[in-house]
């Protein structure tokens, strides 16, 4: 990914860097329907050497331990195939926690196996694609699955992904904070006709690219979005080839 040169704020690079997402749904318990859903967030794909895990936020994690408290086969899901091309929408589960930080709020998943392999998406290379020195009012693209363009019925399943892009306002040792202060933040949601502002809910875990030298670098995932309509993007620059954190790294 790092190494190919992307039409940044395209159409193509939304595409693009959406094959590196997944939508999630928390499930109340294992006999949940799709629509069936208490919270919905966004799976980012990375290749940590030798795993392929699944990054959210840890207060998604937090919600859904809370739901096995009431019915231990609460699940977390992700769904695939229906913004790439497949006419069925596959529902993936059994994901297994690998690890987590309240300070950063951010969990990591893994599947069955080290490596997972889903026609038509892909996991970020993490070694060659990590920007460990992103810069204040560089610009930054996050692509994710906010539940505003999400629409789920017995006869329906619409994932649509979303862009958002604008300028890393301050960058600190644990984040980037993404804020508006000029209000020219971007939104293309892709649906018909577009919209230009909604809920950012549902984008939790959704990760964040800085534009480097016309290229787009991995620099987190997305953890929060307040009222004042500011973003923060937790940094992942301790992530281990096992997909662990390496604990020691995140400042304290």
């Amino acid at each position: 990914m790092s190494g190919t040169l992307i039409p940044i704020g395209s159409d193509d690079a939304a595409k693009i860097l959406s094959k590196y997402t997944l939508p999630i749904g928390l499930k109340s318990n294992s006999a949940a329907l799709r629509w069936e859903v208490t919270r919905r967030a966004t799976f980012t794909l990375v290749q940590a050497g030798s795993m392929h895990v699944f990054i959210t936020c840890r207060h998604v994690l937090l919600e859904l331990t809370e739901m096995q408290k009431e019915d231990p086969s609460a699940g977390i899901v992700a769904y695939a195939g229906i913004m790439h091309g497949s006419k069925r929408l596959a529902e993936l589960s059994q994901f297994r926690l690998v690890d987590e930080s309240k300070s950063l709020d951010v969990a990591v998943f893994c599947g069955l196996g080290n490596t997972v392999e889903i026609p038509g998406y892909d996991f970020i290379d993490y070694r060659s694609s990590y920007l460990e020195d992103p810069k204040p009012g560089e610009g930054v693209t996050i692509v994710g699955y906010p539940s505003a363009t999400t629409t789920v019925k017995p006869t329906l399943a619409d994932f649509g992904y979303m862009r958002i892009g604008f300028t890393a306002s301050c960058v600190s040792e644990h984040r980037i904070t993404l804020a508006n202060e000029r209000g020219g933040r971007h939104f293309t949601d892709y649906d018909d006709p577009t919209r230009p502002r909604i809920s950012l809910g549902g984008l939790s875990g959704s990760p964040a690219f800085v534009i480097r030298d016309q290229r787009l670098r991995f620099a987190g995932v997305l953890t929060d979005a307040d009222s004042n309509d500011t973003i923060l993007v937790s940094r992942l620059g301790c992530l281990n080839p096992d997909g662990t954190l390496d604990h020691l790294r995140i400042p304290g």
